[in-house]
């Protein structure tokens, strides 16, 4: 298998800590296996397993296209792929303000912050497309936005899927299919469930809508993403548009 026609760009591995269930090598070996060239890595708040991905991509022959997810003190929720080493430069500084204003463990983070360190990145919208937070992402990143869509078989799914599309219209923002990569196979399942109920405080019998879905959250091939958006082919073709712009890679830091 060949994904040529589909990149990974949410993916985060056991470093997003109590999120992510399987290892920065475990991603990028089954990367391989499916045919991808390339995969982002990005864990939450944090490049904490890009060194790690880095060394399994060149043992793999699989990219890494490096990444953070952001989760602001305001309520934003973005992807954040700098296409250039200025910008790495901007998100690392970053990310160095947001955990040194805490103590141990601490992140501390505004989407104006974000914005001033915006420069040469693109950005996904990822959660649900409330209109001012999309509307002021737009302003900031203009065509470097794209608000990503993903497939969780809940029962407001076709509401939320409409709701994706109407944003995207209203704001000219171009639809992106993405996985919420958590894990490299579906059989790493138990442990990401024990993992959620750590992080929410629930037993698993009461967790309910905390766990994925049982066919959410792993690693798939560029068909298998074809056949989760039928309806939106071009959302998953364009994943290949935005990893084409992302030039950025960790090898050039040692020059």
């Amino acid at each position: 298998m060949v994904s040529a026609g589909y990149v990974e760009l949410r993916c985060a591995s056991s470093f997003s800590f109590l999120r992510g269930a399987s290892h920065p090598e475990e991603l990028w070996g089954r990367a391989a296996v499916l045919g991808h060239r390339r995969l982002a890595l990005t864990d939450v708040n944090g490049l904490y397993g890009i060194v790690r991905a880095f060394n399994a991509g060149k043992e793999h022959g699989v990219d890494v296209l490096p990444g953070v997810e952001l989760h602001t003190d305001d309520g934003f929720q973005l992807v954040v792929l700098p296409t250039d080493r200025a910008a790495y430069g901007r998100v690392c500084r970053l990310l160095s303000t947001a955990r040194l204003r805490t103590g141990k463990g601490g992140f501390r983070l505004t989407f104006d912050e974000v914005a001033q360190a915006s420069e040469g990145s693109l950005a996904l919208h990822v959660g649900d497309p409330e209109p001012l937070r999309v509307a002021r992402e737009k302003d900031v990143f203009g065509d470097r936005l794209h608000l990503a869509i993903e497939r969780r078989f809940a029962p407001d799914e076709a509401a939320r899927l409409s709701a994706c599309e109407s944003a995207a219209r209203r704001f000219g923002v171009p639809l992106v299919a993405t996985g919420g990569v958590l894990m490299h196979a579906r059989a790493r399942k138990p442990l990401q469930d024990i993992l959620t109920c750590i992080r929410v405080g629930k037993r698993i019998d009461d967790a309910g809508r905390h766990l994925l879905p049982h066919g959410m959250g792993y690693l798939r091939s560029a068909d298998e993403m074809l056949r989760l958006f039928p309806d939106h082919p071009e959302a998953v073709r364009r994943t290949v548009d935005i990893a084409d712009r992302c030039h950025f890679r960790l090898g050039e830091l040692v020059h």
